[in-house]
Protein backbone atom coordinates (compact mmCIF):
# COMPACT_ATOMS: atom_id res chain seq x y z
CA UNK A 1 0.00 0.00 0.00
CA UNK A 2 2.96 2.68 0.57
CA UNK A 3 4.42 2.27 -2.92
CA UNK A 4 1.20 2.56 -4.45
CA UNK A 5 0.40 5.77 -2.33
CA UNK A 6 3.42 7.35 -3.05
CA UNK A 7 3.12 6.27 -6.97
CA UNK A 8 -0.06 7.97 -6.52
CA UNK A 9 0.74 11.14 -4.97
CA UNK A 10 4.39 11.72 -6.40
CA UNK A 11 4.11 10.82 -10.14
CA UNK A 12 7.07 12.34 -11.03
CA UNK A 13 9.43 10.90 -8.85
CA UNK A 14 8.16 7.15 -9.67
CA UNK A 15 9.15 8.19 -13.47
CA UNK A 16 12.31 9.67 -12.22
CA UNK A 17 12.93 6.15 -10.99
CA UNK A 18 12.33 3.91 -13.85
CA UNK A 19 14.07 6.42 -15.73
CA UNK A 20 17.17 6.04 -14.21
CA UNK A 21 16.60 2.03 -14.05
CA UNK A 22 16.37 2.14 -17.65
CA UNK A 23 19.11 4.12 -18.03
CA UNK A 24 21.99 2.44 -15.85
CA UNK A 25 20.29 -0.82 -17.73
CA UNK A 26 21.50 0.79 -21.44
CA UNK A 27 24.63 1.61 -19.59
CA UNK A 28 25.40 -2.05 -18.20
CA UNK A 29 24.68 -3.78 -21.31
CA UNK A 30 26.33 -1.91 -23.40
CA UNK A 31 29.89 -2.48 -21.47
CA UNK A 32 29.02 -6.52 -21.27
CA UNK A 33 31.67 -8.31 -22.35
CA UNK A 34 31.32 -10.62 -25.15
CA UNK A 35 33.51 -13.52 -26.40
CA UNK A 36 33.30 -15.55 -29.50
CA UNK A 37 35.47 -17.94 -28.19
CA UNK A 38 34.70 -17.61 -23.94
CA UNK A 39 37.47 -19.27 -21.03
CA UNK A 40 35.21 -22.12 -19.71
CA UNK A 41 36.67 -24.28 -16.98
CA UNK A 42 35.42 -27.66 -17.07
CA UNK A 43 36.63 -30.18 -14.24
CA UNK A 44 36.31 -33.52 -15.85
CA UNK A 45 40.07 -35.72 -15.73
CA UNK A 46 40.56 -38.51 -18.34
CA UNK A 47 42.98 -41.36 -17.43
CA UNK A 48 44.27 -43.41 -20.45
CA UNK A 49 46.01 -46.41 -19.74
CA UNK A 50 47.36 -48.92 -22.40
CA UNK A 51 48.19 -52.77 -21.65
CA UNK A 52 49.04 -54.27 -25.10
CA UNK A 53 48.27 -57.65 -25.71
CA UNK A 54 45.35 -57.92 -22.63
CA UNK A 55 41.97 -59.04 -23.16
CA UNK A 56 39.37 -56.51 -22.19
CA UNK A 57 38.93 -58.86 -19.30
CA UNK A 58 42.41 -58.29 -18.23
CA UNK A 59 42.60 -54.70 -18.53
CA UNK A 60 39.32 -54.30 -16.47
CA UNK A 61 40.66 -56.60 -13.24
CA UNK A 62 44.30 -55.38 -13.46
CA UNK A 63 44.17 -51.78 -14.41
CA UNK A 64 40.70 -49.88 -14.18
CA UNK A 65 39.16 -51.59 -11.64
CA UNK A 66 42.68 -50.10 -8.98
CA UNK A 67 42.50 -47.03 -10.21
CA UNK A 68 38.80 -46.80 -10.34
CA UNK A 69 39.42 -47.12 -6.80
CA UNK A 70 42.07 -45.16 -6.35
CA UNK A 71 40.21 -41.67 -7.45
CA UNK A 72 36.84 -43.16 -6.06
CA UNK A 73 37.41 -41.09 -2.49
CA UNK A 74 38.74 -37.72 -3.94
CA UNK A 75 36.24 -34.12 -2.71
CA UNK A 76 34.05 -32.82 -5.41
CA UNK A 77 33.81 -35.57 -7.33
CA UNK A 78 31.10 -35.85 -9.32
CA UNK A 79 30.80 -39.39 -11.25
CA UNK A 80 33.47 -41.91 -13.08
CA UNK A 81 32.84 -43.04 -16.31
CA UNK A 82 35.36 -46.42 -17.78
CA UNK A 83 35.40 -48.52 -20.40
CA UNK A 84 38.31 -51.48 -20.85
CA UNK A 85 38.76 -52.79 -24.64
CA UNK A 86 41.65 -54.51 -25.71
CA UNK A 87 45.06 -53.14 -24.39
CA UNK A 88 43.82 -49.74 -23.53
CA UNK A 89 41.60 -48.47 -19.94
CA UNK A 90 39.47 -44.99 -20.16
CA UNK A 91 38.24 -43.36 -16.97
CA UNK A 92 36.96 -40.17 -17.11
CA UNK A 93 36.38 -38.69 -13.92
CA UNK A 94 33.97 -35.91 -13.57
CA UNK A 95 33.96 -33.48 -11.02
CA UNK A 96 31.65 -31.12 -9.89
CA UNK A 97 31.22 -27.35 -10.61
CA UNK A 98 32.69 -26.02 -7.60
CA UNK A 99 36.12 -28.08 -7.83
CA UNK A 100 39.17 -26.79 -8.95
CA UNK A 101 40.32 -28.07 -12.50
CA UNK A 102 43.54 -27.92 -12.02
CA UNK A 103 43.65 -28.77 -8.20
CA UNK A 104 41.20 -31.81 -9.43
CA UNK A 105 43.80 -33.11 -11.87
CA UNK A 106 46.88 -32.75 -9.44
CA UNK A 107 44.59 -34.69 -6.88
CA UNK A 108 43.75 -37.14 -10.02
CA UNK A 109 47.63 -37.43 -10.58
CA UNK A 110 48.24 -38.36 -7.42
CA UNK A 111 46.26 -41.17 -6.53
CA UNK A 112 47.07 -42.73 -9.74
CA UNK A 113 50.46 -42.72 -8.74
CA UNK A 114 49.64 -43.95 -5.55
CA UNK A 115 48.68 -47.04 -7.07
CA UNK A 116 51.23 -47.24 -10.00
CA UNK A 117 53.34 -50.40 -8.36
CA UNK A 118 49.66 -52.39 -8.45
CA UNK A 119 49.15 -52.24 -11.91
CA UNK A 120 51.18 -55.01 -13.95
CA UNK A 121 55.15 -53.94 -14.94
CA UNK A 122 54.95 -54.49 -18.69
CA UNK A 123 51.46 -51.64 -18.69
CA UNK A 124 52.97 -48.23 -19.97
CA UNK A 125 52.29 -45.42 -17.12
CA UNK A 126 48.91 -44.14 -16.75
CA UNK A 127 48.25 -40.52 -18.74
CA UNK A 128 46.62 -38.21 -16.50
CA UNK A 129 44.62 -35.34 -18.95
CA UNK A 130 42.20 -32.77 -17.63
CA UNK A 131 40.38 -31.68 -20.79
CA UNK A 132 41.01 -28.12 -21.64
CA UNK A 133 38.18 -26.15 -23.97
CA UNK A 134 40.57 -23.89 -25.38
CA UNK A 135 42.82 -26.74 -26.47
CA UNK A 136 40.13 -28.08 -28.62
CA UNK A 137 40.10 -27.91 -32.51
CA UNK A 138 38.81 -24.80 -33.77
CA UNK A 139 39.40 -25.84 -37.96
CA UNK A 140 39.53 -29.03 -39.66
CA UNK A 141 41.34 -28.74 -43.33
CA UNK A 142 40.66 -32.13 -45.38
CA UNK A 143 43.34 -32.94 -48.04
CA UNK A 144 42.26 -34.49 -51.25
CA UNK A 145 43.66 -35.61 -54.83
CA UNK A 146 45.25 -38.07 -57.86
CA UNK A 147 48.06 -39.24 -54.62
CA UNK A 148 48.01 -42.33 -52.95
CA UNK A 149 47.64 -41.95 -49.37
CA UNK A 150 51.38 -42.08 -47.99
CA UNK A 151 51.72 -39.45 -50.40
CA UNK A 152 49.39 -37.56 -48.98
CA UNK A 153 50.21 -37.54 -45.56
CA UNK A 154 53.70 -36.58 -46.58
CA UNK A 155 52.50 -33.61 -48.47
CA UNK A 156 50.41 -32.21 -45.37
CA UNK A 157 53.44 -32.90 -43.00
CA UNK A 158 56.48 -31.27 -45.04
CA UNK A 159 54.24 -28.77 -46.51
CA UNK A 160 50.82 -27.95 -45.24
CA UNK A 161 51.99 -28.18 -41.64
CA UNK A 162 54.47 -26.07 -41.44
CA UNK A 163 52.68 -23.47 -43.46
CA UNK A 164 49.88 -23.66 -40.94
CA UNK A 165 52.16 -23.68 -37.75
CA UNK A 166 53.63 -20.19 -39.17
CA UNK A 167 50.47 -18.13 -38.94
CA UNK A 168 49.16 -16.12 -36.40
CA UNK A 169 47.43 -17.46 -33.53
CA UNK A 170 48.12 -20.91 -34.69
CA UNK A 171 48.66 -23.23 -31.32
CA UNK A 172 49.13 -26.40 -32.68
CA UNK A 173 48.50 -28.62 -35.88
CA UNK A 174 47.91 -32.40 -35.89
CA UNK A 175 47.75 -34.59 -38.74
CA UNK A 176 45.27 -37.08 -38.61
CA UNK A 177 44.31 -39.81 -41.09
CA UNK A 178 46.61 -40.90 -44.47
CA UNK A 179 49.08 -43.51 -44.05
CA UNK A 180 52.43 -42.92 -42.52
CA UNK A 181 55.61 -44.90 -44.38
CA UNK A 182 56.70 -47.57 -42.15
CA UNK A 183 58.72 -50.70 -42.57
CA UNK A 184 57.46 -53.91 -41.26
CA UNK A 185 60.05 -56.83 -39.87
CA UNK A 186 58.92 -60.51 -40.15
CA UNK A 187 61.03 -62.97 -38.13
CA UNK A 188 61.22 -66.70 -39.16
CA UNK A 189 60.85 -68.63 -35.88
CA UNK A 190 63.07 -71.74 -36.74
CA UNK A 191 65.95 -69.48 -38.04
CA UNK A 192 65.83 -67.56 -34.64
CA UNK A 193 66.05 -70.75 -33.51
CA UNK A 194 68.91 -71.61 -35.14
CA UNK A 195 70.72 -68.62 -34.40
CA UNK A 196 69.78 -68.92 -30.43
CA UNK A 197 67.98 -65.56 -30.79
CA UNK A 198 64.90 -64.05 -29.67
CA UNK A 199 62.39 -61.17 -31.00
CA UNK A 200 63.22 -59.39 -28.25
CA UNK A 201 67.60 -59.26 -29.40
CA UNK A 202 66.40 -58.14 -32.67
CA UNK A 203 63.92 -54.96 -31.60
CA UNK A 204 66.88 -54.13 -29.39
CA UNK A 205 69.55 -54.52 -32.14
CA UNK A 206 67.46 -52.49 -34.58
CA UNK A 207 66.48 -49.67 -31.68
CA UNK A 208 70.24 -49.21 -30.48
CA UNK A 209 71.80 -49.26 -34.38
CA UNK A 210 68.61 -47.00 -35.69
CA UNK A 211 69.27 -43.52 -33.78
CA UNK A 212 71.61 -40.87 -34.42
CA UNK A 213 73.75 -39.12 -31.90
CA UNK A 214 75.89 -36.05 -31.36
CA UNK A 215 79.67 -36.31 -32.69
CA UNK A 216 80.86 -33.14 -31.11
CA UNK A 217 82.20 -30.17 -32.27
CA UNK A 218 85.37 -28.15 -33.97
CA UNK A 219 86.42 -24.73 -33.65
CA UNK A 220 87.44 -23.66 -36.94
CA UNK A 221 88.58 -19.94 -35.87
CA UNK A 222 85.99 -17.98 -35.34
CA UNK A 223 83.54 -20.60 -36.30
CA UNK A 224 82.35 -23.74 -34.40
CA UNK A 225 80.85 -26.44 -35.91
CA UNK A 226 78.52 -29.18 -34.38
CA UNK A 227 79.30 -33.14 -36.10
CA UNK A 228 76.36 -35.73 -35.59
CA UNK A 229 76.52 -39.03 -36.51
CA UNK A 230 73.59 -39.92 -38.70
CA UNK A 231 72.82 -43.51 -38.29
CA UNK A 232 69.11 -43.88 -39.15
CA UNK A 233 68.23 -46.50 -41.92
CA UNK A 234 67.51 -44.82 -45.20
CA UNK A 235 66.07 -48.24 -46.65
CA UNK A 236 65.01 -51.53 -45.88
CA UNK A 237 67.99 -53.13 -47.63
CA UNK A 238 70.49 -51.13 -44.78
CA UNK A 239 68.74 -53.21 -42.29
CA UNK A 240 70.20 -55.84 -44.27
CA UNK A 241 73.37 -55.65 -42.78
CA UNK A 242 72.20 -55.16 -39.39
CA UNK A 243 74.42 -57.70 -36.92
CA UNK A 244 72.01 -58.15 -34.12
CA UNK A 245 74.71 -60.62 -31.46
CA UNK A 246 78.08 -61.62 -32.31
CA UNK A 247 80.24 -64.06 -30.00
Amino acid sequence: MGLTRIAIQRPVFILMVFSAIIVMGLVAFTRLNAELYPRVNTPVVTIITTYSGASPEDVERLITKPLEDAVAGIADLDYLQSSSTEGVSTIIVTFTDAANPDLAASDVERRVSAVRGQLPQDADQPSVLKVDIQSLPVLYLALTGDMSLDQLYQLADDVVKPRLETQNGVGQVTIQGGLQREIQVQFDPAKLRGYGLTVDQVAQAIARENQGVPGGSVERGPQQMNYRLYGLFQSAAEMLELTVAST
